[in-house]
């Protein structure tokens, strides 16, 4: 099995910027040069080495962000987002935290795209609290990030922390997978306790379908898996499926979609979570022996790029 590495959630307790009043004459109007002032005492301060300025509403605007080091911002005013850009010199696993800020109703979501390619790395707050958090191995150059608040809604209670950083991988594994595996002709075989980490990623125009193969010996034995992907910061949202020799779908009996109100119907692809979030999928086969069992891995979305990370594990057990 695969080790999971802790690692420390970085946040800061950022003070928010005057809303001032138009009727009171007494508070000053913040300007661009106000604004900046704020980030300098900020700083200074040890509350959030950097400040949001606006404008920084599109991807031209996108304010420069230092890697390793606390940016504050808030969705203000309502369907306002804040865009914002980095460089990583070299190829590196990188972690996104966006975090709610102190006393923030804020549900926030972030997208970060290179700045040249074809790929991009989304995720909602996580489905226990209203924090972001994305993982994943991104290859060197230049990053947009888009922050976004999911209701529309926004204003002085919506503020956030954002912190990019370099990273170590969140879990082990045995191999990387070995492309082309698109196909069950082209599957790659895993023994049991094998941990493959693979990616949705590629495959030109058709969408990336991961297949991998199980040799069940002889005599009733029971093959398990799980995916590790979302939980640890992986954007995509992922489903197995078990195919026998013949390609008829795993377990005997399951259909391709089952309706909602079905007591008795079973699925055949493997999906993890409550119903509406997003979680890694597990699941268990009990074979009668002696036969080749196929795993295929999909993504939900056909979301394609690095972000759509995963650990694969199989373990086979006689009974």
């Amino acid at each position: 099995m695969f080790t999971l590495l802790a690692y420390v959630v970085a946040g800061c307790s950022c003070r928010q910027l005057p809303n001032p009043d138009p009727d009171d004459t007494d508070e000053p109007v913040e300007t661009a040069h106000t604004a900046a002032d704020s980030a300098h005492t900020a700083i200074e301060q040890g509350e959030c080495r950097q400040l949001e300025l606006e404008p920084n509403d599109s991807f031209a605007e996108g304010q420069l962000l230092l890697l390793e080091q606390d940016a504050c911002g808030a969705l203000d005013p309502v369907g306002d987002r804040d865009y914002w850009t980095f460089d990583l010199e070299d190829d590196s696993w990188l972690l996104v935290e966006l975090l709610a800020a102190d006393g923030s109703i804020t549900n926030p979501s972030v997208l970060v795209t290179p700045t040249t390619g074809g790929w991009a790395a989304s995720r909602n707050d996580d489905p226990e609290d209203t924090d972001v958090h994305l993982r994943f191995p991104a290859p060197a150059g230049a990053y947009d990030v888009a922050v976004s608040e999911q209701t529309l809604l926004g204003g002085e209670r919506y503020g956030y922390t954002l912190l990019v950083s370099e990273a170590k991988p969140p879990v082990e594994w045995t191999h990387q997978e070995t492309e082309p595996n698109d196909s069950n002709l082209l599957a790659e075989p895993l023994d049991s306790d094998e941990a493959v980490f693979g990616s949705m990623n590629g495959n030109a125009a058709l969408p990336d379908y991961d297949w991998y193969q199980v040799v069940i010996p002889a005599g009733k034995h029971t093959l398990s898996f799980e995916v590790v992907a979302y939980d640890e910061g992986s954007s995509a949202d992922l489903t197995v499926q078990l195919w026998d020799d013949a390609l008829v779908g795993l377990p005997d009996g399951c259909r391709q979609s089952c309706p909602p109100s079905s007591e008795t119907c079973v699925p055949c692809a493997f999906e993890g979570g409550l119903p509406g979030v997003q979680l890694d999928p597990f699941g268990t086969y009990l074979s009668d022996g002696n036969e080749l069992v196929w795993l295929q891995v999909q993504e939900a979305g056909n979301r394609e790029g690095p972000a759509n990370w995963y650990v694969l594990t199989v373990h086979v057990e006689g009974s």
